[in-house]
């Protein structure tokens, strides 16, 4: 039980440090190096009992990052590619507009590709929305 323990504290830092931190091209370094740590550490487990705990804890943590750039690339990469898109998009709305200090938002759902994107898009004007209405444009 005290090794899951160790093992999810790693993987929840791992995680924690790829949402925050890392970018895309950083995961793979990151999992080589605590890979490394990893082997060094499998090393000493055989001659100091102690060593269990890093060992777990850097395990986790390479789970974690890769876990990490899994998500980042299947599910993020598509998502990122559109952050400087300028075109012409439909959005279904899925909630009730709300008035904002510039106009009105709505949240709503977005199909890029293959893929169902749930955004939040905001409107220059005074714009009553409810669920179910479409709203087609150029949007970034």
């Amino acid at each position: 039980m005290r090794r899951l323990m160790w093992f999810v504290i790693g993987f929840v830092v791992a995680t924690i440090v790829g949402c925050r931190w890392l970018d895309s091209n950083w995961f793979l370094l990151v999992a080589g190096v605590f890979a490394l740590g990893l082997a060094v550490c499998l090393v000493c487990m055989l001659r100091f009992p102690k060593f269990r705990i890093a060992g777990m804890l850097i395990f986790g943590c390479i789970l974690g990052f890769l876990w990490q750039l899994g998500y980042e690339s299947y599910y993020l990469s598509t998502a990122r590619a559109c952050d400087e898109y300028k075109g012409s998009l439909t959005m279904h709305a899925t909630d009730y507009s709300y008035e904002t200090d510039y106009g009105s938002a709505v949240e709503g759902k977005l199909m890029v590709g293959k893929r169902t994107y749930k955004v939040r898009i905001y409107l220059p004007q005074d714009t009553v929305m409810s669920p179910g209405d479409s709203v087609s444009g150029s949007f970034t």
